[in-house]
């Protein structure tokens, strides 16, 4: 656990919340990202081996 985690537990859930809505908007689009289910929390990842939630240059538009 991070230490800011030890807080209000309102807190806590806002700070992940926002924090999966900014990785979301930057590579919740590209055809790389990757979606898993571990230990019952859904988790994110890119295909590349790059830092999830940060647009790199392999970035590609998922065409619909």
């Amino acid at each position: 656990m991070l230490s800011w985690e030890y807080r209000d537990p309102a807190e806590v859930a806002e700070r992940r919340e926002r924090e999966r809505h900014r990785k979301q908007e930057q590579c919740g689009n590209c055809v790389h990202r990757l979606s898993v289910e571990w230990r019952r929390q859904p988790l994110d990842a890119c295909g590349k081996k790059r830092a999830y939630g940060w647009r790199c240059w392999m970035f590609e538009e998922r065409r619909v």
